[in-house]
């Protein structure tokens, strides 16, 4: 009897050792020197080009009111003011949805091919098309559809809309909290639709060589999943493991064993 508390004892030791985490475990790009220059760093965030089923917000503006409000009927109408695009719902309402051709229909201006194009592009394509309208226009054109999914050992899951070309995903981390203790830093996976497939990326958060990979910064629709570290599902044993070993000695010392 004494022998197997022994082993009870040693093996609950052994579970909870198993479990422990390191400071090196769970700190942010522990390779970076103090007050050091990383030159280049990070990369530059490259152009995203409009694909169909993005939603854009398109906004033109003249001296003339009167005629301004012929060409934004979105934004003219009942409800479709500038707080119809604060949430998704609004967006789908309100937005500009390009179609399968790569187009977006506007008032008065028509349908305007812009898939293939940067946000800068696109948005100068709609000004040449509202100069030939109007004197002195000024056009704006945004993505509402930066969405980026956040998975796994979050501190705050959930879908995330921004509104910054160049995202990055510790930014995106930011909004959503930060990792939870339970993070596997060294191995955060970063999937992208493309007309190829589906790309995954694997970011190490532990080193600086984040910067510097391909899905440092994020795209409209991404999904970040940050994998539980192996002493989760140590823990989550632990429970159960302490409830068998405890039935066990409390029957040996029921039968007298």
């Amino acid at each position: 009897m004494y022998k197997f508390k022994i082993l009870v004892f040693l093996i609950s030791v052994l579970i909870a050792f198993s479990s422990c985490r390191t400071k090196k475990d769970l700190t942010y790009l522990a390779d970076m020197q103090n007050d050091s220059l990383l030159k280049n760093l990070p990369v530059e965030a490259l152009d995203y080009h409009l694909k169909p089923n993005d939603n854009v917000y398109v906004n033109i503006q003249s001296t003339n009111d009167e005629v301004t409000k012929l060409f934004n009927v979105n934004t003219t109408t009942q409800g479709g003011g500038s707080l119809a695009y604060t949430d998704p719902s609004g967006q789908a309402l309100y937005g500009n949805v390009i179609d399968k051709a790569g187009t977006i229909t506007l008032p008065v201006l028509g349908k305007i091919e812009v898939a293939g194009l940067t946000q800068t592009e696109a948005q100068a394509k709609v000004q040449l098309k509202a100069n030939e309208y109007l004197k002195e226009a000024t056009v704006k054109l945004k993505m509402l559809n930066f969405k980026i999914t956040m998975l796994g050992e979050i501190k705050a899951p959930g879908v995330y809309y921004f509104y910054d070309n160049s995202l990055n995903v510790l930014d995106a981390l930011g909004r959503a909290g930060g990792f939870t203790d339970m993070a596997m830093l060294n191995s955060v996976l970063v999937m992208r639709k493309t007309s190829a497939g589906t790309m995954s990326y694997r970011l190490d958060f532990k080193t600086k060589n984040l910067l510097s990979h391909p899905g440092y910064y994020l795209q409209p629709n991404d999904i970040v999943y940050a994998e539980p570290a192996r002493m989760k599902s140590a823990q989550l044993n632990f429970t159960t493991i302490s409830m068998i070993l405890s039935t066990i000695t409390f029957l040996m010392v029921i039968l007298k064993l």
